[in-house]
């Protein structure tokens, strides 16, 4: 038998408010999280039907400009944690705000892989519309049909 499980590590403290409910609260969780590291992070923000924060997640720890990420170790958190979505962010080391190209490739990967109706991810909130229109906007994501 095979058990998994999510566990807490308690080796940061972050201020985390109670609801994520708009861009700039996930983008002041995440700048803290990941505004100091000298090498590329990939984060997660586990929320609940409420918005209520369930957990941030280091999904890679990459070298100074690049990150690897597969769908897997994005989406693995979010179900242990029974989270009804997530936001994904990285830091640039470098302060270059602008995306690179395996930033594209790897929003669309994962949008792919989030749009899934298996994968049960909500993708219907007017933030995560906004900033998948700002992806798609920098020719980051894929236009679909039904797309803001």
């Amino acid at each position: 038998m095979i058990g998994v499980r999510l566990v807490q590590d308690g080796t940061e403290t972050l201020r985390v408010p109670r609801r994520v409910n708009r861009p700039a609260i996930a983008a002041a969780v995440f700048a803290e999280l990941l505004a100091d590291r000298d090498r590329e992070t990939v984060a997660t923000l586990l929320l609940a039907t409420s918005r209520r924060p369930l957990g941030l997640h280091i999904v890679s720890v990459g070298a100074l400009d690049a990150a690897p990420v597969h769908p897997r170790e994005v989406f693995k958190a979010a179900v242990l944690a029974n989270a009804a979505s997530l936001i994904i962010a990285h830091n640039h080391p470098s302060g270059d705000l602008a995306p690179s190209r395996a930033d594209h490739e790897m929003l669309r990967w994962l949008a792919g892989a989030g749009a899934l109706p298996a994968s049960g991810f909500s993708t219907t909130s007017s933030w995560a519309r906004a900033v998948s229109t700002g992806a798609r906007r920098q020719g980051c994501m894929p236009r679909t049909s039904g797309s803001a």
